[in-house]
């Protein structure tokens, strides 16, 4: 029994704004690694935290750390 077609599929026909995840605006704020890098190095030898330059940059600080031991 074949029933595409009879029964409407509504995830295409509802309207409703799907929320962009924080990872997607994070790497589209970030396109360049190696400057970002750059910044979190020189911020950290300033004598930053990680929790300070995460929120200066925008990031999670378990990221900055991320990013330090990469």
């Amino acid at each position: 029994m074949d029933v595409r077609g009879a029964v409407p599929n509504t995830r295409h026909t509802l309207l409703f704004d799907v929320p962009v995840p924080p990872s997607t605006i994070t790497n589209l704020a970030h396109l360049d690694k190696d400057q970002l890098r750059a910044e979190i190095i020189a911020l950290r030898a300033d004598g930053l935290s990680y929790r300070a330059i995460g929120e200066a940059l925008g990031l999670h600080w378990t990221r900055v750390g991320q990013l330090v031991k990469s």
